[in-house]
């Protein structure tokens, strides 16, 4: 299991938390005063885009961490693997391919949080 060690992976982390966190608060104020119900659903949706962000730059973190540079074929194949598997996971895709001025690009794909209307 991988943990944020970089102090710079978690310093880009605790600031949309503290926002996300406001957020919140926001959320539930909103309620505690019987806001309309289009202000406390802007207030969710802004939530979460922001816990969107945070998690695409997490799951980033742990790519970039069990991908690397190193190593052997077979090695690199092999982590390529354990990444794409960790992507289907949370509902994503990742893709090689190679490009034509040389080396590979990769598409990363994460789902945004389904819309939901309910009458």
């Amino acid at each position: 299991m991988y943990h944020l060690h970089r102090e710079q992976d978690k310093k880009a982390l605790i600031p949309r938390l503290k926002r996300i966190e406001g957020q919140i608060r926001g959320v539930r104020r909103l309620i505690d005063e019987d806001a309309p119900c289009e202000s406390v659903a802007q207030q969710f949706s802004a939530a979460r885009r922001v816990l969107d962000k945070a998690f695409h730059s997490l799951a980033g973190c742990l790519i970039e961490s069990r991908l690397g540079a190193t190593g052997n074929a077979p090695a690199r194949s092999r982590r390529y693997s354990i990444v794409c598997a960790i992507t289907e996971r949370f509902g994503g895709s990742l893709r090689l391919a190679q490009r034509p001025e040389g080396g590979l690009e990769a598409k990363l794909t994460l789902p945004k949080a389904k819309e939901v209307c309910s009458n």
